[in-house]
């Protein structure tokens, strides 16, 4: 288990989807850093370096 301080990044929807592609998921495990999507409707997802390891793996 990676022990530390986590960081977050809060980002509306649009810029989330780029943030999710583009932040290493291997730098987001190092950091423990999450990113936030919030929608128009106010809705909160939250993606972990797994969810980004997802998206990034071919």
């Amino acid at each position: 288990m990676i022990e530390g301080k986590a960081h977050g990044l809060g980002l509306p929807a649009s810029s989330a989807r780029i943030a999710v592609r583009r932040i290493p998921w291997q730098v987001a495990q190092q950091l423990l850093l999450y990113v936030f999507s919030v929608d128009s409707k106010g809705k909160v997802t939250k993606y972990s370096w797994r969810e980004l390891q997802k998206v990034q793996t071919p």
